[in-house]
């Protein structure tokens, strides 16, 4: 220690020094639990929003990403005795969304399609779906297919649109195999395939979406050969969907997922938001 008059300076070890700034930069705060953040689902679960609001806020304010996207799904949600704040939603939902958390990616990015409140915005809705989709969000790749199929937000793209319907029916979701059989009947995207065409039709129809998906099994199949349709048949007999990954924390829940016109599609399935 060095004295000079009424000046006296202490001299920190660099190692020291270090772990202090550490300290600092992280706020003292211990990392989030399983524990502390299933108690805020509990609490939501339950509908009981300030309760989940009190739990979730601290975990939030010190950075979990799944908190903040939760946080933003309640601030979105109505409730006894609760309000919705979209803009407060939105807030949140982007925090996690710049952590990287697909679920909150996909919130984003449906909040920007839907446009409420924050102002309907196609090439923000683009830009986060294409980030939950490179992680797999399989809701993502639907309103993206969407997106491309018509040029809202990004320049049209056929094959890209394919792509995304093909990955969505190879998991088993009904209404992409029905979007699917019509890109290879018509060669939208992919290359024209009768044989393709029919075997995506009929598990489409097999899966829910009876009346459109047999009127285009009907239309494919006077077009095609003895010989293709036994071929397209053998084909939809053999498959099996890919396995679903689910990707949320500590949880094997699903929810049903609608189609923009409000209707659910039978057997297919996402995540929850959290």
């Amino acid at each position: 220690m060095l004295s000079t008059r009424n000046l006296t300076i202490s001299y920190i070890r660099p190692s020291h020094l270090v772990s202090f700034i550490f300290l600092i930069v992280i706020g003292f705060s211990a990392p989030v639990t399983a524990a502390e953040f299933k108690d805020g689902v509990r609490a939501y679960r339950l509908g009981d929003y300030a309760t989940a609001l009190t739990v979730l806020k601290p975990l939030a304010d010190r950075g979990d990403p799944d908190s903040q996207n939760l946080l933003g799904w309640i601030y979105s949600s109505e409730g006894k005795g609760w309000t919705k704040d979209i803009q407060k939603a939105s807030i949140w939902f982007r925090k996690s969304a710049e952590q990287g958390n697909a679920k909150a990616q996909f919130n984003l990015g449906k909040m920007f399609l839907t446009g409420k409140e924050i102002g309907r915005n196609f090439s923000k809705a683009a830009y986060w779906f294409s980030k939950a989709s490179e992680q797999g969000s399989q809701g993502a790749q639907y309103y993206l297919a969407r997106l491309y199929e018509v040029g809202a937000g990004v320049p049209k793209d056929e094959e890209k649109a394919a792509r995304l319907w093909k990955n969505l029916a190879e998991h088993g979701w009904a209404i992409a195999q029905y979007e699917t059989g019509k890109n290879y009947r018509k060669g939208r995207g992919v290359p024209k395939d009768l044989v393709s065409a029919h075997m995506w039709a009929d598990l489409a129809a097999r899966s829910g979406r009876n009346e459109p998906a047999n009127d285009l099994l009907q239309l494919v199949t006077r077009h095609m050969s003895p010989e293709q349709i036994r071929d397209a048949n053998h084909l939809a007999e053999k498959w099996s969907p890919k396995a679903i990954d689910l990707n949320s924390r500590d949880m094997e829940v699903q929810y049903q997922f609608t189609d923009p016109s409000g209707k659910a599609e039978p057997g297919v399935k996402i995540n929850l938001p959290f």
